[in-house]
């Protein structure tokens, strides 16, 4: 029968001074004991010397919860939920990932789209590393030494695009990482697969924030009026300008969410990234870039964003003689549209709700340089003085 032994340990914290922080200890055996494993308890911690009567209580709820977890883990131990925990401490990495996938990418194409990609990179990886374990990694496999050689592998990983010989762009690999430290984290927070992820401490690759860029009337104007090699990707890019929709939701967009009311029509949508926020807004010029109806359950546009659709659409505003089109992607309409409302006086708020941002303060931080500068306006015209 294994035993438990609560341990503690003094270290020394940047924000709270020297502090006790509590581990569980696993022995099996009586005698001749041996530590067959060391868990830390998380969020639990006392301090060191405590001065005051709310650092005394703090420590003593504290040591009284440190004290309840290793009791739980020993009864755990005892009703063989822990060997259980341990076996599923076994589970391949690719079953993993199924699950990630089927969970955070089930009401978004994009997201699935991404994290199967990451699946396909983590193969090339394996591949190129000639990991022993090959595609039946497990997730206990997975530690920090993996997870920083895979981020310094995507330094030189190439795109997936078929006899492609271009290298990931930094920001590229930076989303890689990313989606790679999530499923790590679900690992420990969703599945109770490992108590801590192996990317804690590991920094996603940098990149170079692209310049927000957006287009004036006159540079929409020359769009119009400038054909297209993928003539859908001009009406796509043309209807996101009209609308903010991202790339995503442009993909995901079916004849259904286009709504007939009277006269009127309207695009109905469930913005997937807001939390299925329903967007929903009056349709007049736009239309024009919609085509002949069809099926409710038709996409409207047959696109893939990718890197090589951006560059087609790079093509298509040089040829239109817009300038620094090597800061141009898809979403530059969504900027567009919320630069060119901002800058004909609609209030920020309205224009939030349009974008289907969470709050206000998120299109204030992304947007505030557009708000027309007219104080001395309200100064003359609305506030009189008696």
């Amino acid at each position: 029968m294994a035993n438990v032994k609560l341990r503690a340990r003094l270290k020394k914290d940047p924000d709270k001074g020297k502090i006790i922080t509590y581990y569980v200890d696993i022995w099996f055996g009586n005698k001749a004991a041996v530590k067959r494993r060391q868990i830390r308890i998380k969020d639990v911690w006392c301090y060191d010397r405590p001065s005051n009567t709310v650092q005394r209580n703090h420590n003593k709820l504290n040591k009284k919860e440190a004290k309840n977890q290793a009791e739980r883990i020993q009864h755990e131990i005892n009703t063989e939920q822990w060997i259980t925990k341990e076996k599923n401490k076994n589970t391949l990495f690719f079953e993993l990932l199924d699950k990630v996938i089927s969970h955070r990418g089930a009401n978004n194409i994009r997201t699935f789209q991404m994290y199967e990609a990451l699946g396909k990179h983590i193969k090339n990886f394996l591949k190129d590393t000639s990991h022993p374990s090959g595609f039946n990694i497990t997730v206990k496999e997975i530690d920090a030494s993996f997870s920083l050689s895979f981020k310094n592998w995507l330094k030189t990983a190439r795109t997936l695009r078929s006899n492609s010989k271009a290298l990931l762009s930094d920001r590229t690999q930076n989303t890689y990482f990313i989606r790679f430290c999530v499923v790590m984290n679900d690992a420990r927070d969703i599945y109770d697969l490992i108590d801590k992820s192996p990317t804690t401490s590991i920094e996603p690759p940098k990149y170079k924030h692209r310049k927000k860029r957006w287009l004036t009337v006159d540079e929409l104007d020359s769009l119009k009026k400038t054909p297209c090699v993928i003539p859908q990707l001009k009406e796509a890019f043309l209807f996101a300008c009209g609308t903010g929709l991202r790339s995503s939701d442009i993909t995901s967009l079916k004849w259904r969410h286009i709504v007939q009311r009277g006269l009127k029509t309207y695009l109905e949508k469930p913005i997937y990234k807001s939390d299925d926020k329903l967007l929903k807004v009056e349709l007049n010029g736009q239309l024009k870039y919609l085509g002949g109806r069809s099926g409710d359950d038709i996409n409207i546009f047959c696109l893939k964003y990718d890197g090589h659709t951006n560059a087609h659409l790079r093509q298509w505003c040089a040829d239109a003689g817009l300038k620094d089109t090597s800061e141009i992607s898809s979403h530059t309409a969504r900027h567009t549209f919320a630069v060119q409302l901002l800058s004909n006086e609609v209030p920020i708020y309205t224009v939030s709700q349009l974008l289907c941002h969470s709050s206000v303060s998120t299109t204030e931080k992304s947007y505030a340089f557009a708000i027309p500068d007219d104080m001395d306006k309200y100064m003359t015209e609305k506030v009189t003085f008696v």
